[in-house]
């Protein structure tokens, strides 16, 4: 069965086709090309697992991901990876799907390469007419033990939201606090909000407390020049919209820095799956480390050096999220290149041109642009 518009606001977004942003014009085509591959039963067992414009935008992305490279060769291999919940298969799909809509590049999936004595399978190569093949290797970090401790911090400190009084607070802690001076900071957190005032708290060494009038449903964080905002952040917020006035709206947010330190394993080990010949690029997927990329561009660019990972002609990070753009809620991409400088096959000058023109496209739909 073909989808609808009605269909698709009915049974997936719960709300009208344009909440989809910039999506809308292609979800029903897309919808349909993500039947066609995993079948009906696939897209019912996410749509009992969660709806909304959130889920409906995944799927989205997905159909005009396989739209894009379905007829490229050795497709049928990501849509079995993807049907097996391998999710490094849903960042090799987007990863391609960049170089697709760069235009004129020759794409073909999971080479043969030979390697010293051995055999190996990039994830896929890329080239335009009359050049070399540059091989690609796509991974996808996942969350690090630090950031899931980081969050499970953070959820605690969200409880201040309980207070019933109008308001939006954030939390802004320069390191991880002691069991005792997270009681005390939840104590002076709880204490500020569920006062008349609207000022900042700073506990030395510790957090900025800053409570300020309610500033409506988007989360806009705080800027502290005072503080290193060179470090790479994990951030949460909870609160209570209330539109019939039966309680007070009130927005909790709390961002804390955090270290993540597997860069250099990361680039080891998907290195090994390069040519030592043929120019390679790394693209790995940041959806789940978000709050890192830049930490991880400035290890990169002191990691490239003369000797070391000169198989690497350079990597692009990417994520992919819900923002707020010029004409709504839309789905983008950021995207972040780290050219390496040393290596011994360079690649060739259109790949970071043309991923860099991708970024600007996804930069200029956002409300706020990205610096």
């Amino acid at each position: 069965m073909s989808w609808t518009r009605e269909r698709l606001e009915s049974e997936w977004i719960k709300a009208p086709i344009n909440e989809l942003g910039d999506r809308g014009y292609v979800a029903i085509r897309a919808f349909d090309c993500v039947e066609k591959h995993f079948g009906s039963k696939w897209l019912s067992v996410r749509n009992l697992q969660s709806t909304g414009i959130a889920p409906t935008l995944n799927v989205v992305l997905l159909g005009e991901c396989l739209l894009a490279i379905e007829n490229i060769k050795g497709f049928d291999i990501l849509v079995e990876k993807v049907r097996a919940n391998d999710f490094s298969a849903f960042a090799e799909i987007e990863a391609v799907r960049m170089f697709h809509l760069m235009g004129g590049v020759e794409i073909e999936l999971e080479p043969y390469l030979v390697v010293g004595s051995s055999t190996k399978k990039p994830d896929f190569r890329v080239r335009r007419e009359g050049e070399r093949w540059t091989y690609v290797e796509v991974t996808r970090p996942d969350t690090s033990e630090t950031v899931e401790d980081a969050r499970k911090l953070l959820n605690r400190l969200q409880i201040v939201a309980n207070v019933k009084r109008e308001f939006s607070l954030e939390i802004f802690l320069r390191r991880n606090p002691n069991a005792t001076e997270e009681k005390a900071l939840l104590l002076s957190a709880t204490s500020l909000a569920d006062s008349d005032r609207y000022e900042t708290l700073d506990l030395p060494d510790l957090a900025l407390i800053t409570k300020q009038p309610f500033t409506g449903p988007i989360i806009t964080p705080i800027d502290h020049p005072a503080e290193d905002n060179s470090r790479p952040r994990v951030g949460t917020a909870t609160g209570v919209i209330c539109n019939d006035g039966t309680e007070p709206n009130r927005l909790v947010s709390v961002r804390m820095p955090y270290t993540d330190d597997r860069a250099e394993s990361f680039i080891k080990r998907e290195a090994k799956q390069l040519s030592k010949i043929e120019p390679g690029l790394i693209m790995m997927d940041m959806t789940k480390s978000n709050a890192g990329m830049k930490y991880w561009k400035s290890f990169l660019l002191r990691r490239f050096q003369p000797n070391v990972h000169t198989r690497v002609g350079g990597v692009c990070m990417f994520s992919s999220g819900i923002e707020s753009g010029h004409t709504g809620i839309h789905l983008l991409f950021n995207l972040v290149t780290v050219e390496n400088k040393h290596a011994t096959n360079p690649l060739p000058g259109w790949i970071f041109e043309g991923l860099k023109n991708i970024a600007t496209v996804e930069n200029g739909k956002r409300s706020v642009p990205n610096k």
